[in-house]
């Protein structure tokens, strides 16, 4: 039986490889007397006991999604490598444009102020801070629904960390989790839209927006992190990057329309240059807003309203209909 030992950054319950490496230890003794001397540098340390050839141990990283971010001590420093987590999954046609732009040193010291952020970061796993560009190439880029800030609160029915609302698309929560406000008043509007349509809008039983985001539509709040407890804790942070990404869409992409909800996202119209009329802005205050669906939604119809300019350029109209989960 041998330990492999992980680290687990507090802050975020990330697990991560010491050193960028395994090290086995023979008995727990031999573990404690390694780690002392680095006491005060470790939040916890996590023992997982397992037996395990190399290929064995392949698995077992990505079972427990093993990152070095903790301590790094392969050569790269603690943002570098939140960075490289950050990226790991975001499409390839977007990565250079978004590595490009957290690398600046503007950017990297914000990033180090959000690692010291003394409360708790959502969404809690920094991998999930660019979830938004997981799904789909620039080129397929149909609709950019921006949002605010992520949701700063939790499903308090749900004791561990698995209940937290953030999950890295605006709007979108994780199926177990309750429908916020927000969100059930988008949903409550698409079924106003729809109700005389053949092809209705059903309200689904969870709030996750994946199947949107898999259509190319990309589901991008302005500020990317959020203090739990704290609305708009974050946005200092990150409003000239996602100014970046705006400007990069409006100037690079052709036919995409902007649905800015709230009036920190309205404020980002001025970041859509549009000399080839080639985009199409709709403009709706927040969700959450008290006068919502009275001022705005049953008189404009925003979502069939993307759905023809959609058509008019050619491209496949979004399914917003949303499979339903097992209760």
């Amino acid at each position: 039986m041998s330990f492999v030992i992980l680290l687990k950054n507090i802050n975020t319950d990330l697990h991560c490889e010491f050193n960028d490496k395994h090290i086995i230890f023979n008995d727990m003794t031999e573990a404690s007397t390694y780690f002392g001397k680095y006491k005060g540098q470790i939040d916890k340390t996590v023992f997982k006991s397992v037996k395990f050839t190399l290929s064995g141990y392949k698995a077992l990283q990505n079972e427990y999604k093993i990152v070095p971010y903790l301590l790094c001590l392969n050569n790269k420093s603690q943002i570098d490598c939140l960075i490289d987590l950050m990226l790991t999954n975001v499409k390839d046609s977007w990565k250079q444009l978004l590595k490009d732009r957290l690398k600046r040193k503007d950017m990297r010291n914000n990033l180090a102020k959000i690692l010291d952020t003394k409360g708790r970061v959502l969404p809690c796993n920094p991998n999930n801070w660019l979830r938004a560009f997981h799904y789909f190439e620039i080129k397929d880029l149909k609709l950019v629904i921006l949002a605010q800030d992520p949701y700063p609160g939790k499903d308090k029915s749900i004791k561990d960390d698995t209940g937290y609302f953030a999950n890295g698309l605006s709007f979108s929560v994780n199926k177990e989790l309750y429908i916020p406000k927000s969100l059930l008043v988008l949903y409550e509007d698409l079924m106003q839209e729809y109700m005389d349509d053949e092809d209705d809008f059903m309200i689904p039983n969870h709030g996750d927006l994946t199947e949107w985001a898999e259509q190319g539509v990309l589901l991008l709040n302005s500020s990317l992190t959020v203090e739990y407890g704290s609305p708009d804790s974050h946005s200092v942070f990150w409003k000239e990057f996602t100014d970046d990404i705006i400007r990069y869409i409006s100037s690079q992409c052709d036919n995409v329309v902007f649905l800015l909800m709230g009036n920190k996202a309205k404020n980002k119209a001025n970041l859509i240059t549009d000399t080839n009329n080639t985009h199409k802005l709709v403009k709706t205050c927040h969700p959450a807003a008290d006068d919502y669906i009275e001022r705005y939604l049953f008189g404009m119809k925003p979502f069939k309203l993307i759905n023809r300019t959609l058509e008019m350029w050619g491209k496949k109209i979004i399914e917003w209909n949303l499979k339903d989960v097992e209760i």
